[in-house]
């Protein structure tokens, strides 16, 4: 498996804005970008990431559909979601995922979320 997180972010600034933090964040890793699933899709075929980092709120396909051909390319990739959405009942629309941030509290749960999975120690329960 490589050691790429990938950002899927439909928003152009806050895109660049994840990803200049996750560069910062995890220097040892390389931070890789797409603006859409189906981008993201073809992404991950030819490179499966450690870690993907994926707006739930996004245009396009059905977003538990992209998580289920997410896992199909990269059974072993763990995912975050990002959502507005802080009702932890929510998450049983997300199957797949390992965990969830609310945008609002992205700030301070986004990186110790990260570092968890990419450590192995935190699963969507």
């Amino acid at each position: 498996m490589s050691e790429n997180i990938l950002i899927i972010e439909e928003h152009p600034a806050l895109r660049k804005a994840l990803r200049d933090w996750l560069v910062f964040s995890f220097s040892n890793y390389c931070v890789i970008t797409s603006s859409s699933y189906i981008e993201a899709i073809d992404l991950i075929k030819d490179d499966s990431p450690r870690l993907i980092v994926m707006d739930f709120n996004m245009t396009g396909i059905n977003k538990q559909y992209a998580i289920q051909r997410i896992r199909a390319s990269a059974p072993a990739c763990k995912i975050v979601i990002l959502t507005f959405i802080e009702d932890e009942s929510y998450r049983s629309t997300i199957a797949g995922a390992n965990a969830q941030v609310s945008k609002q509290s992205l700030g301070t749960d986004l990186i110790p979320t990260m570092n968890a999975l990419l450590n192995g120690s935190k699963q969507m329960e």
